[in-house]
C-alpha cells in the first residue's frame, strides 16, 4: 500500500510535463510553469483536499469501527469459522440473542422514522418540488447510511456489554483511523492528482465520477490488507 502515494506523485509529475509540452505546441492544456500555474499550485492544495470525499470516508470508517468493534463483525464471520470436524456450530448466547432482537427493533424504528420524514406532508428530506433529485436526502445519503449503521453498532455493542462507556464508543469509532493511517496520505495525493488533471486539461472529456475510484479503491485495499494481517 505504501507505493500508491508514490504512484500518484509520479502521475502528477508526468501530467505536468505532458501539459507543459502540449502548451508549447498550442494544445488545449495549461502549464504549471507560468505565473498563473505557480499561483494555482501554491494556493490549491488545501482547497483540493476540501473538495475531496474525505468527510464521507470519515463517516464510513467511524460506522465500520462502531459496527465491527461492537461484536457484530465477529458474529457475521462466525459461519465461515465453523469447524469442519463434525462439531456442532457455536450457538449465540442469551445476551447476544437479546442484543440482536433489540438491534433489529432499533433498525426498524430508524427505517420507519426516515420513511415518515419522506412521506409526511412537509416532506422534509425531499426537494421543494417533492422529488428525490436535488433533495437533502440524496445529497446526504452516505452520511445517513453511515449514521444508521453506527447507531446499530452502538446499540448492539451496548446491549452485549462491549460498550460500557462513552470512551469505549469513541475508541471504536476511531479504530480504523488508528490502524490504517497511511490511507490518509494516499487520499491527500489522490485529491491533488484529480485537481491537477482538471486544471491542466480544462476541456478534458474525462468524467469526474470514475476518478473517485482513486479514493475508494485504495481505501478498500487498506481495509482488506488490515483484516488479512490481523
Amino acid at each position: 500500500m505504501r507505493y500508491i502515494p508514490v504512484a500518484y506523485i509520479l502521475a502528477i509529475v508526468l501530467l505536468v510535463i505532458l501539459a507543459w509540452v502540449g502548451n508549447i505546441y498550442d494544445f488545449d492544456t495549461r502549464s504549471l510553469f507560468t505565473e498563473e500555474g505557480v499561483r494555482w499550485a501554491i494556493t490549491s492544495p488545501v482547497r483540493n483536499l476540501a473538495r475531496s470525499p474525505l468527510p464521507q470516508i470519515c463517516f464510513i470508517l467511524m460506522a465500520l469501527g462502531l459496527l465491527t468493534q461492537s461484536g457484530m463483525g465477529e458474529l457475521l464471520r462466525r459461519p465461515a469459522r465453523r469447524s469442519t470436524a463434525q462439531k456442532s456450530p457455536n450457538r449465540l448466547t442469551l445476551k447476544q440473542r437479546r442484543a440482536l432482537q433489540f438491534t433489529a427493533i432499533t433498525a426498524i424504528l430508524l427505517i420507519l422514522f426516515f420513511i415518515l420524514l419522506i412521506t409526511q406532508q412537509k416532506q422534509i428530506l425531499l426537494s421543494p418540488l417533492g422529488t428525490l433529485p436535488g433533495s437533502p436526502l440524496l445529497h446526504a445519503i452516505l452520511p445517513i447510511v453511515a449514521l444508521f449503521f453506527a447507531v446499530i453498532g452502538i446499540v448492539y455493542g451496548t446491549a452485549c456489554g462491549l460498550y460500557n462507556s462513552l470512551s469505549d464508543i469513541l475508541s471504536a469509532a476511531a479504530f480504523y483511523f488508528a490502524h490504517i493511517p497511511t490511507y490518509f496520505i494516499t487520499h491527500l495525493f489522490a485529491a491533488q492528482l484529480i485537481a491537477t488533471i482538471f486544471y491542466l486539461f480544462p476541456n478534458s472529456p474525462i468524467p469526474h465520477l470514475p476518478l473517485q475510484l482513486l479514493y475508494y479503491i485504495p481505501l478498500l485495499l487498506h481495509l482488506i490488507r488490515f483484516h488479512q494481517t490481523r
